[in-house]
């Protein structure tokens, strides 16, 4: 029976910046057990900082898209979803909508993703922009 070739720490870097530091995404690339990776991590603690610098690289990217379908006529909602994603889950960022009944009777609820840091004045602001 061939014995498969120990992991590097090489090896495993690639797939975590191949996987956006989705530690599944890179079992599969490297064709192995997520034990087997966790038991590579304590082994070599700088893994944890490469897995960290791969998902800090995967929501800039996010980031960078976002702008991007900010500043394009052509969105796909598919993507922005994506994008949304990422940005809620892995850059702390939130969704905050107000709801107001405008003079005419409709409703109009503006939407904002914003930093989950940002004070009630920030998100009232970024809300009135799209009034």
């Amino acid at each position: 029976m061939a014995r498969k070739k120990k992991l590097t720490v090489k090896n495993i870097s690639d797939a975590f910046h191949a996987s956006g530091g989705n530690l599944t995404k890179a079992c599969k690339l490297l064709d192995c057990s997520r034990p087997t990776i966790y038991a590579r991590m304590e082994e070599f603690p700088e893994l944890h900082d490469i897995r960290e610098e791969s998902e800090e690289i995967f929501v800039d990217l996010a980031k960078a898209a976002l702008l991007l379908k900010l500043s394009s006529t052509d969105i796909d909602c598919n993507n922005n979803n994506l994008i949304m994603f990422t940005l809620k889950s892995k850059a702390g960022w939130q969704e905050k909508q107000s709801i107001e009944l405008t003079s005419d009777g409709s409703l109009y609820a503006p939407l904002a993703v914003v930093p989950i840091d940002y004070t009630d004045e920030q998100i009232q602001e970024e809300l009135e922009k799209d009034q």
